[in-house]
């Protein structure tokens, strides 16, 4: 059902655009459910611990619950409502941030939290968002240090064994 705009061109009703919204979210919306579903998958791998000794799944458990929800709620943008910032329409940005979270969780069970921290964030500072190499690398490495020194000594969070904080311990 179309309505004859006042120029003569021919303008879709109000009743076509909420479903060509919903349209446009589902593939978003499967993409992300899916890959939240992963992410619990894989922390329940890792061991959940108890809440009071939580283990080194619970906190990927608790963003792969949340990506999952958040997944529910996405919507597209409104025809007339104007995007925050320039996303790319190339998929291959979602698929490579999938798969390198993916390659994250099995390096993190591998060998630990830093490199696998420093790499992640060096490829999605680098890659995905642009950024220069030198604000690349010194935010890559300052997160990654307050992220270990955080998680290892101020919280106390057991995780894998990791050669770079054993060897700055003296313990490896």
């Amino acid at each position: 059902m179309s309505d004859t705009h006042p120029e003569g061109t021919p303008q879709e009703t109000s009743e076509a655009a909420p479903a060509q919204a919903a349209g446009r979210a589902w593939p978003h919306r499967l993409t992300w459910g899916v890959f939240g579903v992963l992410v619990i998958i894989g922390s329940i791998d890792l061991g959940l611990g108890e809440l009071r000794e939580p283990g080194p799944g619970f906190w990927p458990l608790v963003s792969g619950l949340m990506i999952l929800l958040a997944s529910f709620a996405l919507r597209p943008p409104k025809d007339d409502e104007p995007r925050p910032e320039a996303f790319s329409n190339n998929p291959w940005r979602l698929v490579s941030a999938l798969v390198s979270v993916a390659a994250f969780i099995t390096a993190f069970a591998a060998v630990g939290l830093v490199l696998p921290v420093l790499a992640l964030l060096v490829l999605w500072l680098r890659a995905l968002a642009g950024m220069r190499w030198w604000t690349t690398l010194v935010t890559a490495v300052v997160v990654t240090a307050a992220l270990a020194v955080g998680l290892v000594y101020g919280l106390g969070v057991p995780l894998p064994s990791d050669p770079l904080i054993a060897l700055l311990e003296g313990t490896g």
